[in-house]
């Protein structure tokens, strides 16, 4: 057989050092080493940021095995931070591996539900799961998905009956058109949404479906960065923002950034990018909605800010 390259041997080095370092973690745990547990989980919190893997399946594993550490540890903040990346991760999948990796997807958002003790959005959450797993492929698998949902259902006082007919709101897709929401927008350095209808697009550069939006991002800054009334930014969430500078140029994006891991994370509590809001002259978060892919975005976004510029409510 031939030898290992150099790239295989190092991912399956990281493989390793991840797995030891998970089992490291959960024993400090139990023993009540916090702090032993906590350094370790730094520590492999930065490995896994720092991963120079081309290999989307290595990647995927180490993202995982952070999110499930992050679950031990009681650290939904960092659980968040990781299945954002999760959500996100691209590579060249077949249509079971693109199945089970949207299981896997649900079901982390099922253990951060439970963490932050949100018991319907749990059962929500696993149904789902069970639904994306194969059922050719995998039946035990969505046997136990569907025992733990449930169970979780029964817990918050539904009937076989209810979990019979429980299909939870087609989220995924009613994601890609405008919400109504009623939220003001946390307070950023050196922002003022008062006095102008502002566009705001969240964002990472290791995201690919944020790096297929940003483009049109930069023609809406174009279309609007004359006009008074109307403004257009942009949130980053890279955890080294040092990234973002050459991306930028490098693309010749000249929109406006704001870095905002923390707040995106710990007060919006967004689990998926790209996140698209409009926010009225009040700094009111007014509609929001996910990824826009191509052209549409420019004229979408432009509709909903004269919209919400117009009208008391943007319906």
């Amino acid at each position: 057989r031939r030898p290992m390259s150099e790239a295989l041997t190092r991912d399956t080095y990281s493989m390793a050092e991840w797995t030891a370092a998970q089992i490291r973690i959960l024993n400090s745990r139990q023993f009540g080493k916090r702090a032993e547990a906590l350094a370790e989980f730094e520590r492999f919190r930065r490995s896994v940021a720092e991963s120079k893997s081309e290999e989307s399946t290595t990647r995927w594993r180490g993202l995982k095995a952070l999110f499930d550490s992050a679950i031990v540890m009681e650290r939904p903040d960092k659980a968040r931070e990781t299945l954002l990346r999760m959500v996100s991760a691209g590579g060249q999948l077949d249509q079971n591996q693109r199945a089970f990796r949207e299981s896997e997807v649900w079901l982390a958002r099922a253990a951060l539900a439970k963490l932050e003790r949100r018991k319907a959005d749990v059962a929500a959450h696993l149904v789902r799961a069970f639904e994306a797993v194969p059922a050719d492929i995998a039946p035990a698998l969505r046997g136990r998905i569907r025992s733990q949902a449930l169970s979780m259902w029964k817990e918050i006082g539904g009937s076989e009956e209810g979990f019979a007919s429980l299909r939870p709101a087609v989220a995924e897709s009613d994601d890609t058109k405008w919400k109504v929401v009623q939220r003001v927008m946390p307070p950023l350095q050196g922002v003022r949404f008062e006095g102008k209808t502002t566009f705001v697009n969240v964002w990472a550069t290791w995201c690919g479906p944020c790096q297929a939006e940003l483009p049109q991002v930069q023609r809406l800054h174009e279309m609007f960065r004359d006009r008074k009334d109307v403004a257009v930014i942009t949130l980053n969430i890279d955890e080294n923002p040092g990234l973002v500078e050459p991306y930028m140029k490098q693309r010749g994006f000249q929109f406006a950034v704001e870095f905002a891991r923390e707040i995106v994370e710990r007060d919006l509590k967004v689990e998926t990018i790209p996140r698209n809001w409009i926010i009225d002259r009040k700094g009111v978060m007014r509609l929001e909605r996910g990824a826009v892919m191509g052209e549409a975005l420019v004229d979408d976004v432009a509709a909903a800010i004269q919209r919400v510029a117009n009208s008391a409510d943007p319906r």
